[in-house]
């Protein structure tokens, strides 16, 4: 896979990465092991990729502590230092705010992954994901990217959110 981000639709690009981000990314995936998508071991292999690749990316960036648990103040401080959207900078703010603590707790539930010999936590990936998410839910009208992909994917993170509320 190429793509490194997932639609935007709030605002301009917020991060761009760099091609040293990009090499980490792409070594993180190789680490995390080869994609299996067999029906079988398909949702099990992603999970374990995923903690993977995100737990080997919040390494190289420094933001995760020893046990690959997210450092609030170093997530925010890098995430906000590179943000090129300074009218999206307190949504944002506030979504890391929110999802940090919460990516810690379902890293926590989720439980440490064991894969091939390595301990793999994917809270990184949780708060990254969660971040996005709560920035396209909470983003201005003003500041919304008017398509219908845009319009689907805003709709669908609703209609996921519902389901959140409801099952909480």
């Amino acid at each position: 896979m190429n793509s490194y981000r997932p639609l935007q639709c709030c605002g301009t690009v917020s991060i761009t990465l760099t091609d040293e981000e990009k090499a980490h990314i792409q070594s993180c995936r190789v680490q995390a092991g080869p994609e299996d998508t067999s029906a079988e071991n398909k949702g099990l292999k992603f999970a374990q990729r995923f903690a993977c690749s995100s737990h080997c990316l919040g390494q190289k960036k420094n933001l995760v502590d020893s046990e690959g648990y997210v450092k609030l103040e170093d997530f925010k401080s890098a995430y906000l230092a590179r943000y090129n959207d300074s009218s999206l900078k307190d949504v944002t703010e506030k979504s890391i705010d929110e999802c940090v603590p919460l990516a810690n707790q379902k890293a926590t539930e989720v439980g440490i992954v064991e894969v091939d010999g390595r301990s793999c936590n994917g809270a990184f990936g949780f708060a990254v994901m969660c971040v996005g998410t709560k920035t396209e839910m909470n983003c201005p009208e003003e500041k919304q990217v008017k398509s219908t992909a845009c319009e689907d994917k805003r709709k669908r993170l609703k209609e996921w959110a519902d389901r959140m509320k409801q099952n909480a």
